[in-house]
C-alpha cells in the first residue's frame, strides 16, 4: 500500500504543502500533497485554527487515500476551499507526519520560518449560524470611531458575536502566538468573511473610545437580567486582542525586543496546550538567539522544562529565568483562585525551573501581579558586568551558578498575601521593622536615607508602567516620591473613615499593591531593606549571581558535586528579591576589584 508520505529531506529544508482542491460546499473535502523547500518555497497561505476534539473526526480524502481529520479542522477548509481553482495551504495536520517523532522535532524547530514565510497567516474564528452580517457591523465600528456601540443599525446580536469572535478558543492556545506574531500579513477568517488584523485593532479602539466617554450602555441592551457583565468580559477580550497584536508589531519591527524564552512564555502563561510540552516549544521562535536543537517530544514534560530553562539562560547569557520560577509559590491556595496551583498537582521540578504547566486566564489577579513586577527587572542590573557562568554537563536537576553572598535576612514581616483586608496594618508593620516612623532621616546603609530607601523598596525602584503596551520601565524619581507620600496620607486617613481623591496617590496605590503583593519587606543584618517572596525566612542568604538582573534569596539544602568541583554549597531558590542599594551593581565591585572572588554553588 503506498504510503501518504515520504521521507522529508532535513538537510534541504523540505515541508510539505497542501494543495486544496477546487469545490463547492457540498462536496466532500480532496486535497493533495506537495513537497517543497523552504528555500525556494512557492507562494502559500499558512493556516492558524484551533484543532477541537481529536476524536471527533470528519473523512476526507488526502492524496487520493482517506484521512480522518477534525471538525474544526474539516471546518475551516470548506469555508477557505475556492470554487474554481486550488488553494495552497500550509496545515500542520496535515503536512507534518504527526506519527513520526522524528520529523515533528524536526518541524516544531523550523515552524517559525514556515509561518514567517507564508504569503498570508489565515486564522479561522469559526463559523456563525444566524442571520446578521457580523463582518459587516465590525468593520462599522472600526472604521468610523464616532459610530455608537449602540447605534441602531447594530443588532444586540452583532455586538454579542463581536464578543463570540474575541472569546473564540483561538485567542488561548499557546501555538497561535508565534503563527500570528511572525506573519507578514495576517487575516482573521470568520464564517468566510476576511478582517484584517488593523479592523480589529479599530474595533478595540472605538471600544476603548465609547467606554471611556461612558456613552454606550450595552449592558442595558443586552439584557438587564442576563447575569453575564457583557461589558467587563469585552474588556477582557480586547486586551487579550491588544497584548497580542502590540506584541506582533514589536516582533517584525525593523528592530525586535532581544526577548529570552522565559519572558516569552510568562507573557503568554494563560494561553492553553493539549501537549504541556508546547507551552515552551511553541515559543521557541519568538526567543531571540535561542537554538532548536533541542526541541524533543520524546522528553518528558519536567524534563522538557529544565531543558528549555537552560536554554534560555545560554542563549541570553543571562538569569532572568530564576524570576520565572517562584512567583506562583509564594501564595496560599486561600490567596487567588488558580487553576492547577493545588500542591499536588504541581510539577516535580528542580526550584530554579518555571512550572509552565500551571493554568489560568486573564482575569487571575496572581498572573497580572507576577507579570507586572517581572517588569522591575528592565530598571535593575546587580549582577554589574558579569554574565551567566554555566555549565551544559551540569547534574539533572541541578544549575551551577557563580555568586557572591551579599547579606542574611535578618528581620522579616508578614507578608502581603491578601487584598481583601488588612493592608493598613500590614503597611504599618513594615513601617515599624524599617524604623522609618522612628528615625526618617537616618542615613541609610546603601545612602541617601531611611525613608527615601523604605518607599523605593515598596515600589521595587522603579515608575508605574503600562503591562498591555509594554512601555520601558523608568526607575523611580521625585514624582514617585510624590505619589507615595500623598498615597500613605490617603492610607491613614483612612483609619478614621476620611477619604480624599487623588489621582496622584491612586496611580501609586495600585503601582505599591502590584509590587509588592506575595512579597514581605525585610531589614538584613547589614541594614538594607528589601521585598524579598513571602516564603522568605530569617537566616536566608541574600546573594548576587553573575547574570542576575535582580538580586536572590536562597536556602542552604546541602553539599552536591558539579563538573569541576568534588562539592559545593547546594541551594534551594527562595525567589528573586530587591535590596535598595545594590540594584545596579554595587555588590559585584569587588569582584571588578579583584577583592572577592565569585564562588561556585549549585540551585537544586
Amino acid at each position: 500500500m503506498e504510503k501518504m508520505y515520504r521521507v522529508l529531506n532535513t538537510a534541504a529544508s523540505e515541508i510539505r504543502l497542501l494543495r486544496l482542491l477546487p469545490g463547492t460546499s457540498q462536496d466532500s473535502i480532496a486535497a493533495d500533497i506537495i513537497t517543497t523547500s523552504l528555500n525556494q518555497v512557492e507562494p502559500f497561505e499558512a493556516l492558524s485554527y484551533v484543532c477541537g476534539n481529536p476524536a471527533d473526526t470528519i473523512p476526507i480524502t488526502l492524496a487520493g487515500m482517506s484521512k480522518s481529520i477534525t471538525t474544526n479542522l474539516h471546518e475551516a477548509l470548506q469555508k477557505l476551499r475556492l470554487a474554481s481553482k486550488p488553494r495552497t495551504l500550509w496545515v500542520d495536520a496535515l503536512c507534518i507526519d504527526q506519527g513520526n517523532i522524528d520529523e515533528r522535532n524536526q518541524q516544531v524547530r523550523i515552524m517559525h520560518e514556515i509561518y514567517a514565510k507564508a504569503d498570508r497567516v489565515l486564522v479561522c474564528l469559526g463559523t456563525y449560524l444566524g442571520s446578521e452580517d457580523i463582518a459587516s457591523a465590525i468593520e462599522l465600528l472600526a472604521h468610523d470611531l464616532d459610530v455608537h456601540w449602540t447605534d441602531p443599525r447594530l443588532s444586540m446580536d452583532s455586538i454579542f458575536h463581536i464578543f463570540v469572535v474575541l472569546n473564540h478558543e483561538w485567542w488561548r492556545r499557546i501555538w497561535t502566538v508565534q503563527e500570528a506574531a511572525v506573519a507578514r500579513s495576517l487575516m482573521f477568517v470568520y464564517d468566510g468573511r476576511d478582517i484584517s488584523d488593523t479592523t480589529l485593532m479599530g474595533l478595540s479602539n472605538s471600544y476603548a473610545k465609547h467606554r471611556d466617554r461612558r456613552c454606550c450602555n450595552i449592558q442595558h441592551r443586552w439584557s438587564i437580567a442576563n447575569t453575564m457583565d457583557l461589558n467587563n468580559e469585552l474588556v477582557v477580550r480586547f486586551a487579550a486582542l491588544q497584548h497580542l497584536l502590540a506584541f506582533r508589531t514589536a516582533n517584525i519591527s525593523p528592530a525586535p525586543r532581544n526577548l529570552d524564552l522565559s519572558t516569552v512564555a510568562s507573557m503568554f502563561r494563560f494561553r492553553k496546550a493539549t501537549d504541556q510540552r508546547d507551552k515552551v516549544y511553541a515559543l521557541i521562535g519568538l526567543s531571540s538567539s535561542m537554538q532548536t536543537d533541542w526541541v524533543d517530544y520524546g522528553l518528558s514534560v519536567e524534563e522538557t522544562y529544565e531543558t528549555a530553562a537552560r536554554a534560555s539562560i545560554l542563549a541570553s547569557r543571562r538569569l532572568d529565568v530564576l524570576s520565572h520560577a517562584t512567583p506562583f509559590t509564594t501564595y496560599t491556595d486561600e490567596s487567588f483562585s488558580l487553576k492547577g496551583y493545588e500542591k499536588s498537582k504541581r510539577l516535580a521540578l528542580p526550584s530554579w525551573v518555571p512550572d509552565w504547566s500551571l493554568e489560568f486566564d486573564l482575569k487571575d489577579r496572581v498572573a497580572l501581579v507576577a507579570n507586572y513586577q517581572l517588569r522591575f527587572l528592565d530598571t535593575c542590573r546587580a549582577c554589574g558586568q558579569y554574565d551567566a557562568q554555566i555549565d551544559t554537563k551540569d547534574p539533572p536537576g541541578s544549575l551551577g551558578v557563580s555568586g557572591i553572598p551579599f547579606d542574611v535576612v535578618e528581620s522579616i514581616a508578614s507578608p502581603r498575601l491578601s487584598i481583601t483586608s488588612g493592608d493598613l496594618d500590614t503597611f504599618h508593620e513594615w513601617r515599624s521593622v524599617s524604623g522609618v516612623d522612628k528615625n526618617p532621616m537616618a542615613v541609610y546603609v546603601g545612602g541617601t536615607t531611611r525613608l527615601d530607601a523604605f518607599w523605593r523598596t515598596l515600589c521595587l525602584g522603579s515608575e508605574p508602567w503600562d503591562l498591555i503596551n509594554r512601555n520601558p520601565v523608568a526607575k523611580a524619581d521625585d514624582n514617585t516620591r510624590a505619589g507615595h507620600d500623598e498615597w500613605w496620607f490617603r492610607q491613614l486617613l483612612k483609619k478614621y473613615q476620611i477619604e480624599v481623591r487623588s489621582q496622584v496617590a491612586s496611580i501609586f496605590d495600585l503601582h505599591v499593591d502590584r509590587c509588592s503583593m506575595g512579597r514581605a519587606f525585610f531589614v538584613s543584618k547589614k541594614g538594607y531593606f528589601g521585598l524579598a517572596p513571602s516564603t522568605a525566612r530569617a537566616g536566608d542568604l541574600i546573594c548576587v549571581l553573575a547574570g542576575g538582573r535582580p538580586s536572590f534569596v536562597l536556602r542552604y539544602l546541602h553539599e552536591t558535586p558539579l563538573p569541576g568541583y568534588s562539592s559545593v554549597p547546594g541551594f534551594t531558590l527562595v525567589g528573586d528579591c530587591y535590596v535598595h542599594g545594590i540594584m545596579d551593581g554595587e555588590a559585584m565591585l569587588d569582584v571588578a576589584n579583584d577583592k572577592v572572588q565569585l564562588e561556585r554553588w549549585a540551585l537544586l
